[in-house]
């Protein structure tokens, strides 16, 4: 199962701030850089200045589970998620689903 991860010093009024990695499957690096952003803010949290502290920070770090797996084991460029449509289209590339 995939979601987010929440890191926070549990005060109420925190600004939340929301990382993510993975939106396109075969954007590796960006999965690697989330992971490191969360090991080097849960082991150094102590040494954080405070602005860091002050914020809930929400990292997911696969957004797009099902087209990372497929880059990894089918096509090495695939971007999209693998969602079935009809016809002979099949995937939605996630950011262009934004306003």
């Amino acid at each position: 199962m995939y979601g987010a991860l929440k890191i926070s010093n549990g005060k109420r009024y925190n600004v939340a701030i929301l990382v993510d990695g993975g939106t396109h499957g075969r954007e590796w690096t960006s999965v690697i850089s989330a992971l490191y952003f969360i090991d080097n803010l849960v082991k150094n949290y102590d040494k954080q200045p405070e602005y860091m502290k002050k914020r809930d920070w929400h990292v997911i770090p696969v957004l797009n589970p099902d087209g990372y797996d497929y880059s990894l084991t089918v096509d090495r460029l695939w971007r999209k998620n693998r969602r079935r449509l009809s016809g002979a289209c099949q995937g939605v590339d996630l950011n262009r689903n934004f306003a």
